[in-house]
């Protein structure tokens, strides 16, 4: 393992739901982040251009969300640059299943509402790690994430469509946010922040002149399940501002590091075309194996 998160770091994760490691990727890995990630916006259409849903999937027959890029993404995911500081903050069986690009243009970069993943997600318990890398500079001044220390810890809040000029279909309400006690995540290029699922979260709009993107990598213990059943409800909440709406029913989910740990889930399901990633998430997990006991 490389980079150990300290136990102050550790601490930090737990008590507030965010960290900022006092570290970054190493450049080999930052550079293939930045590469791809910058093609991936530069191919993107106008209802894309500030958010892609699934970013480590690629483009190839029948597999749906799929494009350029994902392939290196994928490998980027995988990479023990990545899942060694996922591991120290959910276990040691890691499931890889989303991505994501947020990308603000300069000038005109929407807001992100306030709101907790966990209002869309399908995990149960719903226990994740979600990596959030600075492809660019990311500060106050083009959009940076804000937090609410501590909310991990409370129930999903009711998110209400308010008609809000940002990118998400729902959010929290301000009045039940005490924005006073928020938190900027302020990240150089190529370090990164590691948050757990109920965090509330969101970011102002990009009113500087540089551009704010950031690849964002989801993980979930193999002991949770990755649950396919969706519902009206969970489909409209889903909707975001850009027409697009997320679903799960379909999405593949990788075991990238250990063991399953529950026997209901599908590493099956939209795995079609796309058995090169199996190989490469089965070496992974392998070559962690491997490694774990002469080092333990």
């Amino acid at each position: 393992m490389g980079y150990t998160l300290t136990p102050q770091e550790l601490e930090t994760y737990r008590r507030d739901g965010l960290v900022m490691p006092n570290t970054h990727l190493p450049d080999e890995a930052y550079q293939l982040a930045k590469r791809t990630v910058n093609g991936i916006i530069d191919r993107a259409t106008e209802n894309t251009r500030e958010f892609t849903n699934v970013a480590h999937i690629p483009k190839r027959a029948g597999v749906p969300e799929g494009l350029d890029g994902g392939e290196e993404i994928f490998k980027l995911a995988t990479s023990p640059a990545v899942v060694d500081f996922v591991e120290q903050c959910i276990g040691p069986d890691v499931v890889l299943w989303g991505t994501s690009i947020f990308a603000k243009p300069a000038g005109f970069g929407r807001a992100v509402q306030w709101h907790q993943d966990s209002n869309w997600w399908p995990m149960r318990p719903l226990v994740t790690c979600t990596m959030w890398l600075a492809i660019d500079d990311a500060n106050v001044s083009n959009g940076c994430l804000r937090y609410i220390p501590g909310s991990h810890d409370w129930d999903v809040l009711p998110h209400l469509d308010e008609k809000a000029q940002g990118l998400l279909g729902s959010n929290i309400g301000q009045d039940l946010i005490d924005e006073k006690t928020a938190r900027d995540v302020v990240l150089k290029a190529g370090q990164f922040s590691l948050h757990q699922a109920n965090l509330v979260h969101g970011s102002n709009e990009n009113n500087s002149t540089k551009r704010r993107a950031g690849l964002v990598m989801r993980y979930m213990p193999a002991s949770s399940l990755f649950t396919r059943e969706e519902d009206e409800a969970m489909v409209q909440r889903s909707l975001m501002k850009t027409g697009y709406t997320v679903t799960y029913a379909e999405r593949p989910i990788w075991l990238v590091r250990g063991e399953n740990r529950h026997p209901r889930n599908d590493y099956r399901v939209g795995h079609k075309n796309l058995e090169d990633l199996d190989a490469i998430a089965e070496n992974a997990r392998q070559a962690a194996k491997a490694w774990t006991p002469a080092h333990a």
